[in-house]
C-alpha cells in the first residue's frame, strides 16, 4: 500500500463518544464503539473532568475485543492542573469488524476506587495505517498551538493530533493549515475531545496542524501520532527502534 494512511469512517468509526452514564461513580463506560474490518490500528484518548492531583485513570478495559495487541496504554498527564486522561493504541490488524465497550476507572493515588462527578469522553481514531511515532504532551493554557513534524518517511505518513481539553466551547476551536482537516470536535459536559489529520507535506518537508481557541481556553492533554503505511518504516532495521511497529 503506497501513500499516506487513511482515517477510516470520520463521524462513524472515528469520532468521540460520551459514556453511557455520566457524572457519577468511579467508572465511565463507552458502549457501541465500532471498529471496522479494514482497521489495522485504533487510537483511544479518554478524558474525564477531574483534576489529576489526587486521582488517576487506570488502564482501559474492554469487552467484545479479540485478536488484538495493546501497543500502549499510558497515563500522560502531569501531577496537577490538567484533566485526567488516558491514551491507548490497539493493534487490530489480525481482527475483523468488532463492536466493543471501553471502560475507564478512576482511583485515588493509593489505588482505591474514587468517585467523581466529572463528565467523561472517549476519542477514537481508526486507521488502515500503523504506528510510526507518538508524542504525548500537555499545555496548561492552550490558546494558539502550532504543531510541525519533519521526518524522512513523510510520503507515507499521516499526522494525527488528538486532544482532551477542559471547558472550551465547541465554536471556539479552529483547526487550520492547508491540507489539515478535522476528525472530530465533541463536548461532554465541560470536557472536550478534538482530533485532526494532516497528510500534506509543505515545501520545507513539514506536516503542520494549527489549533487555535478563544482566550478562555483551558488545559489540553495532547497526543501527536505519526501513522505510516509501512509495517516497518525504518527500512528493515530490527530491535527496539521498530518494536512498536506492527509486523
Amino acid at each position: 500500500m503506497a501513500g499516506p494512511p487513511t482515517i477510516i469512517g470520520v463521524g462513524t468509526n472515528s469520532k468521540a463518544y460520551a459514556p453511557d452514564v455520566n457524572n457519577s461513580g468511579s467508572t465511565r463506560v463507552f458502549s457501541n464503539v465500532e471498529i471496522p474490518a479494514t482497521a489495522n490500528t485504533v487510537l483511544l484518548h479518554v478524558g474525564q473532568d477531574a483534576d489529576f492531583g489526587s486521582k488517576r485513570l487506570n488502564a482501559l478495559t474492554y469487552s467484545g475485543l479479540s485478536n488484538h495487541k495493546v501497543v500502549m496504554d499510558v497515563l500522560p498527564t502531569p501531577t496537577q492542573n490538567v484533566r485526567l486522561t488516558r491514551f491507548a493504541i490497539l493493534d487490530v490488524s489480525g481482527a475483523g469488524a468488532m463492536t466493543i465497550t471501553v471502560t475507564s476507572q478512576v482511583t485515588n493515588t493509593a489505588g482505591a476506587n474514587s468517585g467523581t462527578s466529572g463528565a467523561g469522553i472517549l476519542g477514537v481514531v481508526c486507521t488502515d495505517g500503523f504506528l510510526q511515532n507518538v508524542t504525548l504532551t500537555s499545555d496548561r493554557l492552550m490558546e494558539h498551538h502550532k504543531l510541525m513534524v519533519h521526518q524522512g518517511n513523510s510520503d507515507n505518513t499521516t499526522l494525527v493530533s488528538m486532544g482532551v481539553i477542559d471547558n472550551v466551547a465547541l465554536d471556539d476551536i479552529t483547526i487550520s493549515t492547508t491540507g489539515a482537516s478535522e476528525i472530530y470536535d465533541t463536548q461532554s459536559g465541560n470536557i472536550q475531545n478534538i482530533a485532526a489529520q494532516q497528510s500534506t507535506v509543505d515545501s520545507d518537508g513539514f506536516q503542520t496542524i494549527v489549533i487555535a481557541s478563544d482566550d478562555a481556553a483551558d488545559d489540553m492533554a495532547h497526543a501527536i501520532v505519526l501513522l505510516t503505511t509501512l509495517p516497518d518504516a525504518f527500512g528493515g532495521l530490527t530491535g527496539t527502534l521498530t518494536s512498536p511497529l506492527v509486523k
